[in-house]
């Protein structure tokens, strides 16, 4: 991650990868107190940020880590109350990475909350799968991220 990084090469990390990247680069991952984050979140978005318009984007999620201080070289560009570094955009201009899954439908997500039964309790894997009734912006993640991999750099 580290070396990808120094040398500018486009990455973009997801979940685990978005953990992986602000762990290499200086932050602090750890598994939250706040529990199992599943289902439908609804994240705030920064301003200005250059990547994503608008004041919320919501997106499935399925995690109990999470970046808890970002690294020096990191600006938040989404958060919420349970996930407050959800989106890391840095400063090099060629890293992003995000908690939220883009790639997920509504089913996968509803059928990750069934596979968290026993580990997460009863009332967050009800309340997740209820929130998946609203709707998802992962067409519009992931259409940051394909911009984001395809835009043209200085070499």
């Amino acid at each position: 991650m580290r070396t990808a990084h120094d040398k500018r090469i486009p990455m973009v990390g997801v979940c685990f990868g978005h953990q992986l990247i602000a762990q290499a680069l200086g932050g602090t991952v750890r598994k939250s107190e706040k529990g199992w984050g599943i289902g439908r979140h609804v994240y705030q978005v920064a301003p200005d940020n250059g990547l994503l318009d608008g004041e919320t984007i919501a997106a499935a999620a399925s995690h109990q880590d999470q970046v808890i201080t970002p690294p020096a070289s990191a600006r938040t560009i989404m958060s919420s109350d349970f996930t407050p570094h959800a989106g890391l955009l840095y400063a090099n201009g060629t890293t992003l990475s995000a908690q939220p899954h883009p790639e997920f439908t509504v089913d996968y997500a509803d059928a990750l909350c069934d596979l968290r039964r026993g580990l997460a309790p009863d009332a967050v894997v009800d309340a997740a799968k209820a929130s998946l009734t609203g709707p998802l912006d992962h067409t519009t993640l992931g259409g940051v991220v394909t911009r984001f991999l395809t835009a043209k750099r200085p070499a």
